[in-house]
């Protein structure tokens, strides 16, 4: 059986740009990502780019049995990896850039999307699509949840990145945690 750390490192020799670290993320991470969400009064709730499920793990270990938990993942190796070791949430196969085919087959927009994604290492155009997508999926009251290692958000992709949020969200805040592997932010955007 493949251990977490294993299909990752797979992973990112395969697809670094799509993997867009080394190493999975931490649980200090994890547990900044979350923070700022009531995960158990949720109804509908999305992860773009789940990996190896360090997030989804608590994202799951937070929500109430009736909530709809939907992650899309892009590579078949980790959607096949989650759904034989993860329940409770749905993983299918496809781009975070038809995010809204999902979010219409449900009826109604996610309380909360989170994304794993390396928006700062992926073309822009593919990065512009992502952000619409969720922007368009989003109802006024839900939030996005994105991170950035912290060297990254200081490249000019990832200032470009924070300028994307700003076009599409009215508030954001950062949260930083030096106890990941990169430092990494938070990002929390609302409408």
């Amino acid at each position: 059986m493949q251990t977490p750390t294993a299909i990752f490192w797979k992973s990112f020799l395969r697809y670094p740009l799509q993997t867009g670290s080394v190493i999975p993320s931490s649980r200090y991470l994890a547990q900044l990502m979350v923070a700022d969400v009531d995960l158990e009064r949720t109804s509908f709730v999305v992860e773009l780019g789940p990996g190896t499920g360090p997030f989804t793990r608590t994202i799951l270990s937070r929500l109430s049995p009736e909530t709809r938990f939907l992650a899309i993942e892009r590579n078949p190796e980790l959607v096949e990896f989650l759904n034989r070791h993860l329940s409770g949430v749905e993983v299918v196969c496809d781009s975070a850039e038809n995010l809204e085919r999902y979010v219409a087959e449900h009826g109604a927009g996610p309380d909360a999307i989170f994304c794993g994604l390396p928006l700062s290492w992926l073309p822009r155009p593919i990065c512009e699509r992502v952000l619409d997508a969720v922007a368009a999926a989003m109802p006024p009251h839900g939030k996005f949840v994105m991170f950035q290692y912290i060297h990254s958000a200081m490249t000019p992709l990832g200032k470009e990145v924070h300028h994307e949020l700003a076009r599409r969200f009215r508030h954001i805040r950062v949260k930083r945690t030096l106890r990941n592997f990169p430092p990494a932010q938070v990002l929390i955007c609302s409408k």
